[in-house]
Order: structure tokens, then sequence, then C-alpha cells
């Protein structure tokens, strides 16, 4: 955590509260399958601000009011662009958008033996795969790692997780979730919900 605030207090205040201020419904979803992917993928995305807006919950930060109704996602989305915006278009092969996106984002923090987790400023990962940076080469747990330090509205990771919608009061938690199982339960409902 230390590595991460200290690689979003050079963007600016939003890291510190996003991480510290902030509380959101995760909800995980079945990938789908073959061109099914595509579909779900863009439907999450199509479907995310209409969502975001029914279940905003979140005008004040740190004691005011910020001008948005989701002052979380708001947070979010200014911490650190690259690792936490929606991807700029949805279209096309979901899997290849996203190993790219992988690879050209640049490193958080970087897990070493020694303590320092901090990353040489400005190294993506595919510069650290082609030797750009003064580290040892990266593994397949650092790639991992890597991955998790990425944080968009909607992240694959073996399923779609989705990360935009602000968390609710007691269970009402159990809301959100429903809603999003009753739009993707079939995929009728998912394209006229779009």
């Amino acid at each position: 955590y230390r590595a991460m605030e200290h690689r979003f207090d050079r963007v600016g205040p939003w890291g510190r509260s996003g991480m510290c201020s902030t509380a959101a419904v995760q909800v995980c979803v079945d990938a789908g399958e073959g061109t099914g992917v595509a579909s779900r993928w863009e439907a999450l995305h199509a479907l995310g601000p209409a969502l975001v807006g029914a279940f905003a919950n979140s005008p004040v930060l740190h004691g005011r009011r910020t001008g948005w109704k989701s002052s979380r996602l708001a947070a979010w989305l200014a911490l650190d662009p690259q690792r936490t915006a929606p991807p700029r278009s949805v279209r096309g092969d979901p899997a290849a958008a996203w190993a790219r996106r992988v690879l050209d984002t640049e490193l958080l923090c970087v897990r070493r033996a020694d303590g320092r987790w901090d990353a040489p400023p400005g190294v993506t990962f595919a510069a650290w795969i082609g030797g750009h940076a003064e580290l040892p080469p990266p593994t397949k747990a650092d790639l991992e790692y890597h991955i998790s330090t990425l944080f968009p509205p909607v992240r694959p990771h073996g399923h779609l997780e989705i990360r935009y919608l602000d968390a609710q009061p007691g269970r009402r938690w159990a809301l959100p979730t429903a809603v999003l199982a009753a739009l993707l339960a079939d995929p009728a409902v998912t394209d006229r919900a779009r």
C-alpha cells in the first residue's frame, strides 16, 4: 500500500481518497463463452453509466459534497486514468485489448526482497519484458501482480469483475448484484436493456 500511495501521490490526491475513503459493491460474473464474451463485455460497459446512476450512493467525500452522486467513482477515475479508466473502445476482441492494456500500463510497483517496491517511473510492463528497466526479467508472478494493480470499471480475471457500483447500506448490496444477474441471465434481456 505504501508503494501504491507513492505512485498515486505523484498523480494527485485521489489515490488516497479512492483507497481509504470509498467503498464499492464488486460483482463477479461469468465471462461467457466464444462470441458471448465480447457481447457480455460490451454490455457491461454500455449498461455501466445507467447502473452507476441507479446505485450512486456517495455524494460526499471527506465530509464535503463533491457535486457527484458517485464521488467514489469520480475519485477512482481521477486517481490514475491509465490504470482506472474504462477502455477507449469495447468493440472487437476484449482479450487482445486487455492484453495490450496490461502491457502498455506503467508499473505501479515491483515486489523486491529488499523491501523497496517502488517502480521506475514511466516503465510499462512491455518495457520491462523488453529489458528497458533496471530490474531482473519479470516472472509470471510479476505479471499476475501487475494485473492486480489495474482497476478499470470492468476487469477481466477469468470472469468479469464489475467495479463501478457504490457500496449500498446494510443488506442493500444484494440489489445491484441481483440487477446485474438479471440483466445478464438472458442475452435477449441484455440486448433489450442495452
